[in-house]
């Protein structure tokens, strides 16, 4: 997950649903989805994870149905991700995912028990959050100086705040 920049501008996200088995079929079929946070209970549960389940703010589909053609195994499916700071609060948004279910298909097509769902997590990332090089001289209290020449990684703590290691002692 390379994340979701803070910015005003809605950030388009698509994935395919996939038809699996050893053929495809010769009629369409239209896939119905659902914000479903039960499977993310359960995710939390068997990964020893918290995430929180996204506010419905923070994301729209463009539809909640998609159609598989008949004699293809993929169908698109978008959403739009809103990640304005005007919509983000607290600390939590930034530990969310967004748990979605194929709830419903036409032509009773069975949905797989294991693949019937996805999560997609979130990491937000502010205006700060990066890769930096840290050079320079270091001076340790007792050991002197010594040059430094390291790679720093800031994560996102919230919209002003990014935390990386700390010290050399």
């Amino acid at each position: 997950n390379q994340g979701l920049s803070i910015q005003t501008a809605p950030v388009s996200y698509s994935f395919n649903v996939n038809l699996s088995g050893p053929q495809t079929l010769g009629e369409d079929v239209t896939v119905t989805l659902a914000v479903d946070p039960a499977v993310l209970t359960q995710y939390n549960a068997a990964n020893n994870t918290k995430f929180q389940a996204l506010p419905t703010s923070f994301y729209q589909f463009a539809t909640t149905t998609t159609t598989i053609k008949a004699g293809q195994r993929l169908a698109p499916v978008t959403i739009n991700f809103f990640s304005g700071a005007d919509r983000i609060t607290d600390q939590v948004a930034y530990n969310n995912a967004l748990p979605i279910r194929v709830t419903a298909t036409s032509n009773n097509v069975a949905v797989s028990s294991n693949y019937g769902y996805k999560i997609i997590s979130l990491k937000l990332r502010n205006q700060y959050d990066g890769t930096y090089a840290a050079t320079g001289r270091f001076t340790h209290p007792t050991l002197g100086a010594r040059a430094i020449n390291e790679t720093k990684e800031l994560q996102t703590i919230d919209l002003n705040t990014v935390q990386t290691n700390f010290a050399d002692l």
